[in-house]
């Protein structure tokens, strides 16, 4: 449990049930599990050693940035959905919805206007392929 302190007296109370009382710069053990509320209300670590870190580790995205690896994202996704062939999968027009586009794609800022593009490009590729 990790020393903390605040830079003033206060009755810090969580939503976990805990209530901590804070006397001004006077260390006192906080449970982990609420370092995070602690830091919220300003209190600090009163040793370095002490300090946890709250924040979840940054990911990277390898998205693609390029149209043409957003299209081959899209035409891997398109592979999966055309194998499966769940008919919720698609819209009355035939071509992938777009709940299904994102779900296979990971993409989670597409309109219909990308899914269009992509699909007729998809399927310009497939009819080159089998001519």
């Amino acid at each position: 449990m990790p020393q903390m302190k605040l830079h003033r007296t206060y009755t810090m109370a969580t939503l976990k049930g805990h209530a901590i009382g804070f006397q001004k710069d006077q260390p006192i053990h906080v449970p982990a599990h609420i370092v995070k509320d602690a830091l919220a209300c300003g209190a600090v670590f009163v040793e370095e050693q002490d300090k946890v870190d709250v924040l979840p580790p940054e990911v990277v995205s390898a998205a693609p940035t390029t149209a043409p690896e957003r299209q081959t994202v899209f035409n891997t996704a398109f592979d999966r959905i055309v194998g499966v062939n769940n008919s919720r999968d698609f819209g009355a027009n035939a071509m992938p919805s777009l709940k299904a586009t994102e779900r296979e794609t990971g993409f989670t800022n597409l309109d219909n206007k990308d899914v269009k593009a992509a699909w007729v490009a998809y399927r310009e590729a497939r009819a080159a392929e089998v001519s």
